[in-house]
């Protein structure tokens, strides 16, 4: 089965690789590409830790050259792979909520840290993080460090490859990724045709397939949803679609 991999590079590539693994054949297509913003960082008001919600957080404050004047800071990492790019990078200690952004704040509410905290984020964020740790009484400092710029153009042979059913899944690891995918590829899928499988992150992946009324017919999506929100979980996720013996056909919508 030919699977459509839609993270932006590097992580493109990783899993590429682990999806040719488990025997499929990965057709690259990043709809999502980083763009490193220079504002300078604010003034350090006596921050007691770092926290970061992706990975691209980590990456764009190296980028930046920023990462000496931070690295005094203990992190809070929404998850594994964003927890070990900053101890990479020379971070300690560093933890993670093994989650999505929801759980990084219990974390850090559960750890009884009085703050504030700095956050490099994104331009666009789909958790506030401000508001949930405002709530529990402690001050966040948030400056985007990063953008992801959507792409515009569907190529030839990706339009091809679901007309003629030949993609028969695609991997959505953000739910701006899916929004996008869903615009760019909908209007080109076949009318109450099943379109085959997607792996989602999460139902909030899930959810962006969903946007505009009938753009792709989400409906005809076998959606699969991973158990766990990480790179093991969408693994997991196309290993049980059986890898190269097993055709992307309709099916019902998943939960999982």
């Amino acid at each position: 089965m030919r699977v459509l991999v839609t993270r932006p590079e590097p992580d493109a590539s990783d899993t590429a690789r682990r999806l040719a693994e488990l025997g499929f054949e990965p057709v690259i297509w990043p709809l999502l590409e980083m763009e490193i913003l220079q504002a300078p960082l604010p003034a350090d008001i006596g921050w007691r830790g770092l926290t970061l919600t992706s990975i691209n957080g980590a990456r764009a404050l190296a980028a930046r050259g920023d990462i000496a004047r931070l690295r005094h800071l203990p992190v809070y990492a929404v998850g594994d792979r964003t927890a070990a790019e900053a101890r990479e990078l020379g971070f300690s200690p560093v933890s993670s909520a093994q989650g999505g952004g929801a759980k990084l704040a219990q974390r850090i509410i559960a750890d009884g840290v009085t703050g504030p905290l700095f956050y490099p984020a994104a331009e666009e964020r789909s958790f506030d993080l401000e508001a949930a740790l405002s709530a529990a009484g402690i001050p966040l400092v948030t400056q985007p460090v990063y953008r992801m710029r959507t792409t515009r153009t569907l190529p030839e042979a990706i339009r091809a490859g679901f007309a003629d059913k030949t993609i028969g899944a695609v991997t959505l690891y953000s739910r701006r990724t899916a929004e996008c995918f869903i615009r760019l590829v909908g209007q080109h899928l076949v009318p109450n045709g099943s379109h085959g499988f997607a792996l989602c992150l999460s139902a909030a992946v899930a959810e962006g397939l969903t946007i505009g009324e009938g753009l792709g017919d989400a409906h005809l999506w076998n959606i699969r949803i991973a158990e766990r929100p990480d790179e093991a979980g969408m693994m997991a996720l196309a290993s049980a679609l059986g890898g190269d013996d097993k055709a992307a056909t309709p099916g019902t919508r998943g939960s999982r």
